[in-house]
């Protein structure tokens, strides 16, 4: 080997070689740092949180709900008081009306009570010349027309007997209406008769009992409602009332149509 060559492999011989890592400071170097874990105090209070704030939230709504019911108890309460203060007032000036109304309904019962006195020798010569006409206050009845949808036709035989008919005044604005039927082979009455008294609290009315032939009891033998029914004590039906007193009995000549 040369001097050169000698030379040149000290040299290498003598540079520094590279340092080997060993495995364990390998593997500490190639670790990752553990995560820091948060105290668990922390943790507790951030799950828990949520669940107090709901629970304040539902707490915060009930109250809210029984204060809008308290409030809406006082205004109902309000009303029903507004309601009964309105109502009473109501009450008061009715009964102020219906006063003012009888008094003036008595006024008029007083001039109507004149009025029939006045026209009492009139209606009986009226009545003298209507006992000439054959069937007329029968033909007056039937042609009315509330009183022709009473009318059956068993209500109609009889009603061909009717003489003559008449309303009687009597004290108290009372009144008393009169049928007189000749002798037929239905009824046994000559008159029947229905009077109408009027009292403060009510309207009281009595009547002839109808006789009737072999059992013949128009009112209760059909099956349609008889105008006969009239005659009971217990119908104070003021429509009918009305009929007889203000229409049939005043103005007979507006119903009268001649029957062939």
């Amino acid at each position: 080997m040369t001097k050169n060559n000698k030379q040149q492999s000290k040299a290498v011989g003598n540079q520094k070689q590279p340092q080997k890592v060993s495995k364990p400071q390998a593997q500490q170097n190639n670790t990752k740092k553990p995560v820091q874990q948060q105290p668990k105090a922390k943790v507790e209070e951030k799950t828990t949180k949520p669940s107090q704030n709901k629970q304040q939230q539902q707490q915060q709504q009930v109250k809210k709900a029984k204060v809008e019911e308290k409030v809406v108890k006082q205004e109902e309460k309000v009303e029903n008081e507004q309601d009964a203060t309105d109502e009473s007032e109501i009450r008061d000036v009715q009964m102020m009306i219906d006063d003012l109304i009888d008094k003036k309904l008595q006024k008029v019962l007083d001039v109507d009570i004149d009025s029939e006195k006045d026209l009492a020798p009139l209606y009986i010569e009226r009545e003298q010349v209507l006992a000439q006409i054959p069937l007329f206050w029968y033909n007056v009845v039937i042609n009315h027309p509330i009183l022709s949808q009473l009318i059956t036709e068993k209500d109609n035989q009889l009603l061909k007997n009717l003489s003559s008919f008449k309303v009687e005044s009597l004290d108290n604005s009372n009144v008393k209406f009169c049928f007189t039927f000749k002798p037929n082979n239905l009824i046994k009455n000559k008159i029947i008769w229905k009077e109408y008294l009027f009292k403060p609290e009510e309207i009281e009315t009595n009547c002839s009992k109808i006789e009737w032939k072999n059992g013949n009891d128009i009112t209760k033998n059909s099956t349609e409602p008889s105008f006969f029914s009239w005659f009971s004590p217990e119908d104070s039906d003021l429509s009918l009332f009305e009929c007889f007193k203000e229409e049939i009995w005043r103005f007979p000549l507006d119903y009268y149509t001649p029957s062939e």
